[in-house]
């Protein structure tokens, strides 16, 4: 009893944490081509187109999961000899229109190859809801075809998947998807039929527009330029300064001392 209140508590406490880790982060509309196996090989195998949207749910890392829900139709009969519900041509005059739904739940991992290219890979299982309807052929019997679809796990199909992304520009993507799903109730449903039997194989183009859950990509923080000091600048070459020449005091001339002048003897008397 203790083990099981420990179990229940651990996942209840996980739910915030995976919440907090996982973001919805891309909404994917996509169209694409179905390729239903059938045997023996003389059987139609149709290609029927699909439409259907996903939900990308993206990690921090390279791990997402994606729930995706597709739609399409398609012709089936019931074969009276062996009461197995087959593809047939909608001219058969025994075929009744089925339409289908598929569920996914897939996850993987997906990685960055160049700035504009990201592949990767995902596991996964698919849902095959398939439901008759009745609408001009009166002979045709919905009844047995329904019991088929979901008797022996019929409905439940292994998928694997391989997946390149291609940004075009900043907030446009495609995503081109080539797809797997295995029918492995052959292994137990009795009927002895080749694994190619009811084996689906599907190609896709999806438009993807971007939720802004994704966590930001980080980027080196901008450095700001060290600030440089300003050159010092060579002092100009300053020219001598020209004294003007000392004015000169006019030369005076020393009067030039005059010796009393020489009188004559006085003559004699």
């Amino acid at each position: 009893m203790r083990a099981k209140v420990f179990t229940v508590s651990l996942l209840l406490a996980a739910i915030p944490a995976l919440a907090f880790a996982f973001k919805i982060s891309e909404l994917d509309i996509n169209a694409g081509l179905l390729f239903i196996g059938s045997s023996p090989p003389g059987a139609p195998s149709p290609l029927v187109q699909t439409i259907g949207a996903s939900l990308v749910i993206q990690s921090d890392g390279p791990f997402f999961i994606e729930p995706t829900i597709e739609f399409f139709g398609s012709y089936y009969q019931v074969d009276p000899t062996t009461g197995r519900t087959v593809p047939a041509p909608y001219e058969s005059g025994t075929s009744f229109l089925t339409l289908a739904s598929l569920i996914t739940v897939q996850s993987g991992l997906i990685y960055p190859i160049t700035r504009n290219i990201d592949m990767g890979g995902a596991l996964g299982v698919d849902f095959l809801l398939r439901f008759p309807f009745e609408f001009q052929n009166t002979s045709a019997d919905t009844g047995d075809g329904l019991t088929y679809f979901y008797s022996q796990g019929r409905f439940i199909y292994p998928e694997t998947r391989f997946i390149t992304r291609w940004h075009v520009v900043d907030g446009v993507t495609l995503a081109f998807t080539l797809r797997a799903m295995y029918p492995l109730f052959h292994l137990w449903d009795g009927e002895g039929l080749p694994f190619y039997d009811q084996f689906l194989t599907a190609f896709n183009i999806g438009f993807v527009i971007s939720l802004g859950g994704k966590p930001a990509a980080k980027t080196p923080a901008a450095q700001t330029p060290a600030a440089q000091a300003p050159a010092a600048q060579a002092p100009a070459a300053q020219a001598p300064d020209v004294q003007p020449p000392a004015a000169q005091a006019p030369a005076t001339e020393a009067p030039a001392s005059q010796a009393p002048a020489p009188q004559a003897p006085a003559a004699a008397k």
